[in-house]
């Protein structure tokens, strides 16, 4: 079952992969296989259908040649052989084979109606068919407009490919073929029978030329997309000419956006040609007429923002595609990443602030939170923010009350700014913070606040009650001490002075000094 799905599959890529027709003839009439004929027959009749839609009709008969030996006695084979003989018929103007069809069709069922008309036919032109070129050739010059003129001229050579390719002149129908083409671009018929003569020839350069005519000036999509296909492979299969089969996929994206063997084959041959203009237009066409609303282009959007913005370097197109990639995802880190670097080079720092802030709210980890907030606040400080980058830094303690980089960064911002009650507020929570037995880590803190008491807030009262503190957990202190006697004695607290006298000439170790202190007490 798998060899035979991977036949069918080389033949989907290369219809004329003889390879794989072998492979595949050999698995089908393998014994004991382990697919049944129901599901042999629908495998293969979905690959016939996929040939078909491309108006590869070798392959078409090939696979229906192959679907009778297998649906062979059964109630399919009437009916397989029935198309078998049409494909032969109309599409490659092989009459022989057509005929040897029918005949079989009339076996299996005797008064068969198009068997019985189409055998019939055969033989009635087999026998006139000089004649009837001379009257088609004598219509198209005698014809009154050049559509009934290529008509007739078309007609003429199919009598000739069919009943005398033998006999007749080849360059004279093929001459007729080419007429009708040119005096109607729009007669698909007479480019299909250029392109069979050409192709039993193997005229590659000949074939391509019809097909590139047929895919460009036929007048229906449709004709236009199955001749781009086979142009596109001839190019790339029988000519080997990568450069021109790009040139068809090309056109076949213009005639279908999302065409998956044009967009493919294009991907790769222009990433392995670096031209990324090129390739980045593969991708743009694809999205063109796109809902782009949705997370699912998500993906596709991202590939084109990068393509303009590593490979192409051109930032100012990549950005209509990363700022739809920022509605849909605030928090994408590639999208971050861009705007980083686009920001930076326009000096553009209020959009990148903006862009940061949505991605804070944006993302769920409480890691991802704090780095943008640190970049958020960085950012505001270089805008000369202070105020936001304070609430940055305010948000990031709330999240990690241990940050000390962002108390650290709040309490240089406080100072800058002059919020000298703020950061108070902010150095006794850092004093909650430190567990009462680590006192030498309390009294760096406390003399912290004490110098905001000291130089900015300017509160003697707030001040000793800091200092008091200082030498609760240090009694050594002397310059703490010092401080404390001296501010008793402006405040005019006397009896907290004789205290703390007391206590510092106890600490002090020069004798007039220890001496003094003690008579001014005394005095007191």
């Amino acid at each position: 079952m798998d060899n035979i799905r991977e036949s069918l599959g080389k033949l989907q890529e290369d219809p004329d992969a003889q390879d794989a027709w072998e492979s595949l003839k050999q698995e089908v009439q393998a014994e004991g296989g382990d697919l049944d004929s129901v599901e042999l027959l629908r495998l293969l009749a979905a690959a016939r259908g996929a040939h078909a839609g491309r108006g590869e009709w070798q392959a078409v008969a090939r696979l229906l040649e192959i679907e009778t030996g297998v649906a062979s006695d059964g109630p399919e084979e009437a009916a397989l052989v029935v198309e078998q003989a049409r494909v032969l018929d109309q599409e490659l103007l092989d009459t022989t084979a057509a005929e040897v069809a029918y005949l079989r069709v009339l076996e299996l069922s005797p008064d068969e109606p198009t068997a019985t008309s189409a055998v019939e036919e055969i033989d009635s032109k087999r026998e006139k068919w000089n004649e009837l070129v001379e009257t088609y050739a004598g219509e198209a010059e005698e014809a009154p407009d050049d559509v009934y003129r290529s008509s007739m001229l078309m007609r003429a050579a199919e009598m000739a490919i069919r009943f005398g390719a033998d006999e007749a002149s080849r360059d004279q129908y093929v001459d007729r073929l080419e007429q009708a083409a040119k005096l109607d671009p729009s007669n698909d018929r007479a480019g299909r029978m250029l392109e069979i003569v050409y192709r039993r020839e193997d005229n590659w350069d000949e074939a391509a030329r019809v097909l590139a005519r047929m895919a460009s000036r036929s007048e229906s999509a449709e004709a236009r997309l199955k001749a781009g296909v086979r142009l596109a492979r001839l190019q790339r299969l029988k000519r080997a000419d990568n450069a021109a089969a790009a040139k068809a996929y090309g056109e076949i994206l213009r005639e279908s956006a999302d065409h998956e063997e044009a967009k493919s084959f294009l991907i790769e041959f222009y990433s392995e040609e670096e031209d990324w203009d090129q390739l980045v237009k593969v991708y743009e066409k694809e999205l063109e007429n796109v809902d782009l609303s949705g997370a699912e282009r998500l993906g596709d959007m991202f590939q084109i923002g990068m393509l303009h913005w590593r490979k192409r370097e051109n930032h100012d197109d990549a950005d209509p595609w990363f700022e739809r990639i920022r509605k849909l995802e605030p928090g994408h880190e590639g999208m971050l990443n861009f705007y980083r670097e686009y920001c930076e080079k326009t000096g553009d720092e209020g959009r990148l602030l903006n862009v940061l802030q949505a991605a804070q709210k944006a993302v769920d980890s409480d890691e991802q939170k704090q780095a943008l907030a640190q970049e958020v606040a960085d950012l505001a400080e270089r805008q000369k923010d202070a105020q936001k980058a304070i609430e940055q830094y305010k948000g990031m303690l709330r999240q990690d009350p241990d940050n000390d980089e962002a108390r650290d960064s709040l309490k240089r911002l406080y100072r800058q700014t002059e919020g000298y009650n703020a950061l108070v507020e902010l150095l006794r929570q850092q004093l909650e913070r430190i567990p009462s037995e680590e006192k030498e880590a309390r009294v760096v803190v406390l003399r912290e606040v004490a110098d905001v008491y000291r130089q900015f807030i300017k509160s003697d009262t707030a001040l000793v009650s800091v200092l008091n503190q200082i030498v609760q957990l240090d009694e050594n202190d002397i310059d703490t001490t010092r401080q404390l006697v001296g501010l008793y004695e402006q405040l005019g607290r006397w009896r907290d002075l004789l205290t703390h006298q007391q206590r510092l000439a106890g600490l002090v170790e020069d004798t007039g000094a220890k001496v003094e202190l003690y008579r001014s007490v005394a005095r007191r």
